[in-house]
């Protein structure tokens, strides 16, 4: 655990659950109802239960899906909100897959959803309205924490959320066992600030008994650790992932107060105190900041109002006239009509979106039966380019003469590029053979790094010398690699893809490699 020179940097635990702050043992009637509550321990093994649920693992979805599919409101939920307005743009048909619904709203978007309707069902009693306040408080830093690792790419894209969202379970186990206390405590801030009215209702900081509870439920250790306040050296510049939680996990927790105490009439002047507070350490720029601020206010007030109260799982109008909604009279909007939003690179910001519906479409029209395998294929590759932006793709498989060659290309006026295409079966260090005897996926963000053009073959140059950034997609048939989707861009792509997209893409591929191996037995 990382030791801070914060008041809360010494906390300790013994086995009987009482806690001591600098000295002051805790042991009121507050720590006494926590250790006693029968609810706290199986809440804590449904809690780490969803924690396990690892985000590299291919049958991640699949796990997740389970999960949620186990509890009858969170099903509800999770489907209501696929079925939303929001997200309804981005499919044409009604969500009725719990796993359809985890690809299109996000894999940790969902998951810190099922965490926190663990946590407020579980913990929910007398004080129900007070937990769902502060529930709130905590959906919406964990809503911050997923826009700034999107934003910075960083590898513990799983952690940051679950500590922003574990940031304010003080206070919501204070609003569920001590209401009188959660409101002497209101009272006693306004005059002397929140921290000092802790102290004196309670004896103790809320992070001691957010630790105290983390640590009974056995939450791992850089997730407890992140609940304390950071240093002032971490905030300049953390040294370590560890720091770097706590740091964002601040920073998280302090938008998330912003956006729900109503103090964002000036949000310029809100965001250049956290660039003043937070810009070095996390390193974000003032317009960072604005649109994350932004950002998550829009998706905060979506929330609110999509889990306020109950709804069906689809459209009502669709079992209100049940076979009679063909003679309804509208005007659709068709999907190239919506409004789409890009990164500089070209990628759309809907790509989880696209390439679901891509999806969808192309696994109809191999149902259909009526298009040939060539078509398909260009099908596949035009869902690929719309959904993630892309200048010139093309499709190379393996021949009889020992070369990969080009079998459908996009965007290749006169078929210039397509006819270049063509490179030798036997392997070399190259990223093109690297991606294939690997059979990994890769995505190069940077095609002008020192490391990238080091590892370009000799003839990628007159192929398409002027591409910034590119996608290399082996195809798999069993364990041999029988072809290549090449990608490009004409500027550099930092956003890169998302974890959903990746999966999504898998699935397309999936779905090609089915339709090459049956043309194949023909």
């Amino acid at each position: 655990m990382i030791m801070t020179t914060s008041p809360d940097s010494t906390l300790v635990s013994n086995q009987t659950g009482s806690v001591a702050d600098n000295g002051v043992v805790v042991s009121g009637s507050l720590m006494d109802a926590l250790r006693q509550n029968p609810v706290l321990p199986a809440l804590g093994q449904s809690v780490m239960q969803v924690l396990r649920i690892a985000s590299d693992d291919d049958h991640a979805v699949q796990d997740l899906a389970r999960f949620v599919m186990s509890d009858v409101a969170l099903t509800q939920k999770i489907l209501t909100l696929a079925n939303s307005a929001n997200y309804r743009t981005l499919s044409r048909s009604p969500i009725t897959s719990v796993s359809r619904a985890i690809y299109l709203i996000g894999f940790d978007a969902v998951k810190t959803l099922a965490l926190a309707t663990l946590i407020v069902d579980g913990l929910a009693g007398v004080s129900a309205g007070l937990a769902r306040r502060e529930l709130l408080v905590s959906v919406t830093a964990s809503l911050a924490a997923q826009e700034l690792v999107r934003r910075k790419r960083r590898t513990d894209t799983e952690s940051l959320p679950v500590v922003a969202l574990f940031m304010n379970l003080g206070r919501l186990l204070v609003a569920v066992h001590d209401a009188k206390a959660y409101q002497q405590i209101d009272t006693l801030a306004q005059k002397i600030g929140e921290a000092e009215a802790v102290r004196l209702v309670l004896g103790c900081s809320l992070t001691v008994i957010t630790v105290s509870v983390l640590k009974n439920w056995q939450i791992p250790n850089v997730i407890v650790a992140a609940m304390l306040p950071p240093s002032p050296a971490m905030l300049r510049a953390p040294q370590n992932e560890q720091e770097w939680l706590q740091v964002g996990g601040q920073f998280c927790a302090e938008i998330s107060n912003l956006i729900l105490e109503g103090n964002l009439d000036d949000p310029s002047t809100s965001a250049r105190q956290l660039l003043q507070r937070y810009g070095d350490g996390l390193q974000l720029d003032l317009g960072t900041i604005s649109d994350m601020l932004s950002m998550v206010q829009r998706e905060t007030r979506f929330l609110m109002q999509v889990t306020s109260a109950p709804k069906p799982l689809v459209p009502s109008i669709e079992d209100d006239m049940a076979g009679l909604t063909d003679c309804v009279l509208t005007v659709d909007v068709e999907p190239d009509a919506q409004e789409t939003q890009y990164f500089p690179s070209g990628k759309p910001y809907q790509a989880q979106g696209l390439l679901l519906e891509g999806l969808e479409e192309f696994t109809e029209a191999v149902s259909l039966g009526t298009s040939n395998a060539t078509d398909l294929m260009r099908l596949a590759l035009s869902v690929l380019q719309r959904a993630l932006g892309l200048r010139f793709v093309v499709l190379c498989l393996g021949g009889a003469g020992g070369q990969y060659q080009p079998l459908v290309a996009l965007n290749d006026v006169g078929g210039a590029r397509k006819s270049l295409f063509v490179w030798s079966q036997v392997m070399a260090d190259d990223l093109f053979h690297l991606a294939l005897s690997h059979q990994v996926d890769m995505a190069i963000a940077d095609a002008g790094l020192d490391n990238v053009i080091k590892r370009l073959p000799g003839y990628y140059r007159s192929m398409v010398g002027d591409a910034k950034s590119f996608l290399l997609l082996p195809l798999i048939q069993g364990k041999r690699s029988v072809g290549l989707i090449y990608g490009d861009r004409r500027l550099p792509a930092p956003e890169g893809v998302t974890r959903e997209e990746v999966l999504l893409i898998r699935a397309i591929k999936s779905q090609m490699m089915a339709v090459l191996g049956t043309q194949a037995q023909h």
